[in-house]
């Protein structure tokens, strides 16, 4: 519910008194009202952009999701984990960058990206220390998984988000957390793309 003394619903009544007082004499219509709505009062509405950041904070979960449970990410044995993230960045391209730290924040895997990117990322070399990263720390807080609100990316300059969720061994132990860093645009236009099918 909106009250009447919202900010925003005094300047819709004032846009409408102004137009009747120029001289119109017809009612407003229904898209008239929606316009000034959305021009006054637009944190009711949900924009496109909103809809892509929901889809895209919905798929990055997902991937997570799947990955952390998987055998070869929760062996925490390099070989096996690259294997699984390669062909992960193959099936999806608007990832950006995959990668793997123990539970020191270590990262233990080599960098997975396209090759365009590769050069870019060559300052991140197995056993960088992410440990005062917050996509380490919070799934070692939390045991959750975690995605970031969107940022540009220092490496690439696209805009990004970052998913990360904790490893666990057997015994439920955190033994290390996936990172997965994806860029938006890629994935806005897969989403049109999509659609447009």
């Amino acid at each position: 519910m909106v009250d009447k003394r919202h900010p925003g619903v005094v300047r819709i009544y004032k846009a409408i008194m102004k137009q009747y007082d120029q001289g119109r004499v017809t009612s407003m219509s229904k898209g008239e009202m929606e316009g000034l709505a959305r021009k006054y009062l637009p944190e009711l509405f949900t924009s496109e952009f909103d809809v892509l950041k929901e889809r895209a904070h919905n798929l990055a979960f997902h991937i997570v999701e799947d990955l952390v449970e998987r055998g070869e990410i929760r062996s925490m044995k390099p070989e096996l984990i690259e294997e699984v993230l390669r062909r992960v960045l193959e099936d999806n391209p608007f990832i950006q960058f995959l990668y793997v730290v123990n539970k020191e924040g270590q990262k233990i895997t080599k960098n997975i990206t396209h090759i365009e990117d590769r050069a870019k990322y060559a300052t991140f070399q197995v056993d960088s220390d992410f440990s005062a990263r917050p996509w380490f720390i919070s799934p070692l807080k939390d045991g959750k998984i975690h995605v970031t609100d969107f940022y540009t990316s220092r490496i690439t300059g696209a805009l990004c988000i970052t998913v990360s969720g904790p490893i666990r061994d057997d015994n439920d132990e955190i033994i290390g957390v996936l990172g997965i860093d994806m860029r938006f645009e890629d994935l806005a236009k897969m989403e049109r793309d999509e659609e447009e099918i």
